[in-house]
């Protein structure tokens, strides 16, 4: 009997990683590569002026292009910073990390302070009935802030872990509530309306990237937690 559930114990342990723990560290990969794919896809949907590709159906928000830009962007950052990558390769992927808290800030700035001339920089968007086309939601752009700033701080450590954490949390708490506007139909939580508030593939792309986000730690994230407790 001991041998037996010695057996079937260590059937979800392989090389000391508990299966848990396995599957938590694959998802940054998953999740980059599927973030960049869809970043890519957008892109090409405003080359071809295909709706469905920017905005996944009629009547949703679309993902602006250059929201797709920064996307694509924060995926390879992902990609870049997993744990076992070093030298160049992390620097790549941290500089990536700051053009997207960079873009963040620009929007909000926008929103503030009025336009800088890069909403529709790199396509004209001419389906948006917003008073500002081309360019990304309000909630867009802090979770772009949030995100890009949590990646930058992965490998903090000291009293900077707790600010990583503190801002990964400010992430998820916006990404949630654009789940909770789609699922409940509340335009004010996912941007200012229906027409220009966040997209849905856009909530797509940010609900992966703060899981992946939250997996990339090698030492805090939830891999660790779960190969500790699985």
């Amino acid at each position: 009997m001991a041998e037996r559930l010695v057996a079937l114990s260590g059937a979800n342990v392989r090389g000391g990683v508990p299966a848990g723990g396995r599957a938590v560290r694959a998802l940054p990969a998953i999740a980059g590569v599927t973030v960049i794919v869809l970043g890519s896809l957008v892109l090409a949907g405003w080359v071809l002026g295909s709706e469905l590709l920017t905005s996944v159906g009629p009547g949703l928000p679309s993902m602006k292009a250059n929201a797709a830009v920064a996307i694509v962007c924060a995926g390879v950052a992902v990609l870049c910073l997993r744990p076992g990558t070093r030298g160049s390769t992390h620097r790549i992927g941290r500089l990536l990390a700051l053009l997207v808290a960079a873009f963040g800030i620009v929007v909000a700035a926008e929103y503030l302070i009025g336009g800088f001339g890069i909403d529709q920089a790199l396509f004209r968007d001419a389906v948006s009935v917003s008073a500002s086309p081309g360019r990304p939601s309000p909630h867009t752009a802090l979770a772009m802030i949030a995100l890009g700033a949590a990646l930058a701080t992965l490998d903090a450590g000291g009293r900077w872990r707790r600010v990583h954490f503190a801002i990964l949390a400010i992430t998820a708490t916006v990404v949630l509530f654009g789940v909770v506007g789609y699922v409940y139909g509340v335009d004010y939580l996912r941007g200012a309306s229906g027409v220009s508030g966040m997209g849905l593939n856009t909530l797509l792309a940010l609900v992966l990237l703060t899981v992946a986000v939250a997996c990339l730690p090698a030492e805090h994230g939830a891999a660790v937690w779960l190969q500790r407790h699985d």
